[in-house]
């Protein structure tokens, strides 16, 4: 096609972020499921790359980004001089939107915490709260799977979503119950 295929990451080129984060550019190629790569990206310092996809959507692979993070370290990369630009919150910024809430305050390091409220016994009320960096992503955070309930399901496959979706790749969770083995 003559289209125009490379789309820069960025806030302005998120153009969903229901289930999963989906990017345009402005010719209207979309790549989603973007996340556990920004994810990974991020945490290793990585600010300058280039990924050539084949398809809509990038792989979910184990529904981490733990495998993305392997595959990082064994391709290796360089530190490059440019500086890298950092938005600094200056002051207390507030959204909210239904009964979502997200908030940003000033800090001098990256942290973070994020706390979830399902119906769901299995996952009930969760909150986690880190210190942002290589160190911890590593540890405590790169392995973490998508999770996801039986009853989404269909939405996400009539979406064009989670094609490849599977208990190989997702924690799958049906009213109390666990769906995957072990």
């Amino acid at each position: 096609t003559d289209r125009d295929n490379r789309i820069p990451v960025s806030g302005e080129a998120v153009i969903d972020a229901r289930l999963n984060t989906m990017i345009e550019n402005a010719a209207g190629v979309r790549l989603s499921t973007i996340e556990h790569l920004m994810a990974a990206f991020s945490a290793l310092g990585i600010s300058n790359a280039v990924v050539e996809v084949d398809g809509p959507e990038l792989p979910i692979l184990d529904g981490s980004a733990l495998q993305f993070v392997q595959l990082l370290d064994q391709a290796g990369f360089r530190r490059q001089p440019t500086p890298v630009r950092y938005i600094e919150i200056l002051e207390p910024i507030h959204v909210t939107e239904g009964d979502k809430h997200a908030a940003l305050y000033p800090c001098d390091r990256f942290e973070m915490r994020f706390e979830i409220d399902f119906a769901s016994a299995v996952i009930g009320n969760q909150v986690v709260d880190f210190v942002v960096d290589e160190e911890t992503f590593r540890a405590d955070i790169m392995a973490a799977r998508t999770f996801g309930f039986a009853h989404d399901v269909e939405a996400l496959r009539k979406a064009g979503l989670a094609r490849g979706g599977s208990l190989e790749n997702a924690v799958g969770i049906d009213g109390d119950e666990i769906l995957n083995p072990g």
